[in-house]
């Protein structure tokens, strides 16, 4: 099983529970060995930054999951633009189910990557997620994404 399964099945009990997380503020959730932070966008996407630290190999993640299908081949890549407050940052993200696109931070150049992310998320003020590939674009609240994130991939660093 591939750690992008095996990072889906340890978040399957946290994502089953995203009404309970999701709202306009960042809440944080722990179960099987993962931590995630996570809120949900102005269309009723969830956007989850997870630490899947109790499993053989540790991994740090970002899913989207959206309510509806994205209406795009699975397995592709598509590139997504994280627009925060005036910085733009652009990760190359993939499509693991009709709803849920994913992007892995197993090895140290997209751990880099996702740390970055998280370090803009905490300091920001507004987040606009778009695609021009997926033809989507989305707002989501930043407030409590600095309480929510901090510390959130302690365990998850990757080896060198």
């Amino acid at each position: 099983m591939s750690i992008r399964r095996l990072a889906l099945v340890a978040l399957a009990p946290l994502l089953l529970a995203a009404p309970a997380l999701a709202g306009t503020t960042w809440t944080t959730g722990f179960g099987q060995g993962t931590l995630e932070a996570g809120v949900t966008g102005s269309a009723g996407t969830d956007l989850y930054v997870s630490c899947a630290a109790g499993t053989a190999t540790p991994l740090a993640s970002l899913f989207f999951m959206a309510p509806a299908s994205y209406a795009a081949p699975v397995g592709q890549a598509y590139l997504v633009d994280f627009v925060i407050d005036d910085k733009t940052m652009t990760l190359v993200m993939g499509l693991e189910q009709e709803t849920v696109l994913g992007y892995d931070g197993s090895d140290p150049v997209t751990f880099t990557a996702l740390e970055s992310l998280t370090r803009l998320l905490r300091a920001g003020k507004s987040l606009t997620v778009k695609s021009d590939q997926l033809k989507w674009s989305e707002s989501f609240p930043l407030k409590g994404s600095g309480k929510a994130l901090d510390g959130i991939f302690e365990g998850c660093e990757p080896a060198n």
